[in-house]
């Protein structure tokens, strides 16, 4: 944005998984937290859900979850 010169450029950003957050899963929940804070204290970014989407090992998304991931991040809505 600013290299850009675009201070209300949007921005979406992606959750990581959150179906299978566990005490296991070092830093997942603080990853998880921030992003939505992020989100949150900035009126031109969207957090884009990866609720309901599923993994092959419990962390890391299927191709059928990315398809759907992407689908979400093209389906229209404001940010904010």
């Amino acid at each position: 944005r600013t290299l850009l010169g675009k201070p209300d450029l949007p921005f979406a950003l992606g959750e990581l998984e959150r179906d299978h957050t566990t005490p296991t899963v070092t830093g997942r929940s603080y990853q998880l937290t921030a992003m939505a804070a992020v989100a949150a204290a900035d009126p031109h970014t969207l957090l884009v859900p990866s609720a309901g989407l599923g993994t092959y090992d419990g962390t890391h998304f299927a191709s059928s979850a990315y398809i759907t991931l992407g689908e979400r991040f093209a389906t229209p809505c404001t940010p904010g």
